[in-house]
């Protein structure tokens, strides 16, 4: 009989289960960056509103990188950071460049300008804008893997790191996604619109020496990730956009997107409230989409450490995240989802579509011998946040 092999979910402390001290903790610790060290060649940050870029087709190399690809995946070996010592930032990239691929057969190049930033920093690693491409008025998201504005290290920090490998990682992974889902016909609808794989010709302070960076376009979603419509539904903002019943049919159907992705052989990597976005104004039959596919990993492609998925239709989400809550996701249930698994878990079993064969792959005898699918749940209404909020005081 066949058994449905899935990519797991990474465990969720059973803390997450629980309200500590009779409050809750806070759900997003802002992000720190190192700073960059200091380099003379080095320009200041370029990916800014008004920039003009001369890009052209690039294959991305084959996909690699921990925890989804074999160790030998790797186009090159790490470059250790006592190697590194003595290298400024942009000798580093210089002397290891990109990975080189075949060329592609389309040589003509295009422009895109930059309109504004979405996620930008010296130091970020991935750098997000939307842009437009010249002659064009579509408006896109170029994600560009530019190593020299990675975290390369600190002044005064003796460790150094790898960029390139980092950009060629990040690139391949989410390249190869793209291309896998657009094979499927799936993106556009769950995730965005891919538009392929690019690189263009970055320049360096006082040479003539340029450098390769690569990048990926894909279609800019109008919406609003499930982060900031959790921030914008705390109990300090006003107006509060979502009770929790709306929370929920949201998380149920970023759960069935993320089965579907994964049935068309691509684990995601990064299921987060950051990476599913709301497109639309929707609330009761709400439209997710998934983005950031850097942490993806195609089973299909050489080296995934994933057998490729032979199931007819995508598993049923409950059995994906039967024993535990989707991570990143847990303040997003009320009360009592949040606290008691066993009304968790009722909750999992009350999504009737998600039970029906047509639709869904139920687990087969083996997969239930691994989980306990059959243990006794809990049903039970969730109650309001406000009504959480004043037992919890």
């Amino acid at each position: 009989m066949r058994v449905l092999r899935v990519s797991p979910q990474r465990p969720v402390s059973p803390s997450f289960f629980v309200c500590p001290s009779g409050k809750m903790p806070a759900p997003f610790p802002s992000e720190s960056f190192d700073e960059p060290a200091r380099d003379p060649r080095k320009p200041a940050f370029p990916y800014n509103s008004g920039l003009n870029l001369t890009i052209r087709r690039h294959i991305p190399p084959q996909p690699f990188g921990a925890c989804g690809y074999e160790r030998d995946a790797r186009p090159r070996n790490l470059i250790k950071s006592k190697e590194i010592q003595g290298l400024t930032h942009s000798e580093f990239c210089l002397r290891y460049p990109p990975t080189e691929t075949r060329p592609h057969p389309d040589t003509s190049t295009r422009t895109i300008r930059i309109i504004d930033q979405l996620a930008c920093r010296d130091g970020r690693g991935v750098q997000v804008v939307r842009c437009s491409l010249e002659g064009g008025n579509r408006i896109y998201v170029a994600k560009i893997y530019d190593p020299l504005y990675y975290t390369f290290g600190c002044e005064g920090w003796a460790k150094r790191s790898d960029v390139t490998l980092l950009a060629d990682e990040d690139y391949s992974r989410e390249a190869s996604g793209y291309e896998e889902l657009r094979k499927a016909g799936v993106d556009g609808s769950l995730v965005p619109t891919y538009y392929g794989s690019w690189t263009f010709e970055a320049s360096l302070l006082n040479t003539r020496i340029t450098r390769q960076v690569r990048l990926i376009l894909v279609e800019f979603i109008k919406g609003e990730s499930l982060m900031s419509l959790y921030r914008s539904s705390l109990p300090s903002s006003a107006p509060k956009r979502l009770n929790s019943e709306q929370r929920l049919r949201i998380l149920a159907r970023a759960m069935e997107v993320y089965s579907k992705v994964h049935f068309c052989q691509v684990s995601h990597g990064d299921f987060a409230p950051r990476n599913a976005v709301l497109r639309g104004p929707d609330l009761e039959n709400p439209d997710i989409v998934l983005i950031d596919l850097n942490s993806c990993t195609v089973h299909t492609r050489p080296k995934s450490v994933y057998r490729p998925v032979e199931a007819r239709r995508p598993l049923n989400p409950a059995y994906l995240f039967w024993s535990e809550l989707p991570e990143g996701f847990e303040y997003w249930f009320p009360e009592p989802h949040f606290s008691k698994p066993a009304v968790y878990k009722g909750w999992l079993r009350s999504q009737s579509r998600w039970y029906d064969p047509a639709k869904f792959e139920q687990p087969t005898k083996e997969n239930r011998e691994s989980e306990n699918f059959d243990e006794p749940v809990e049903y039970s209404d969730p109650i309001s946040d406000e009504e959480n909020r004043l037992k919890c005081q």
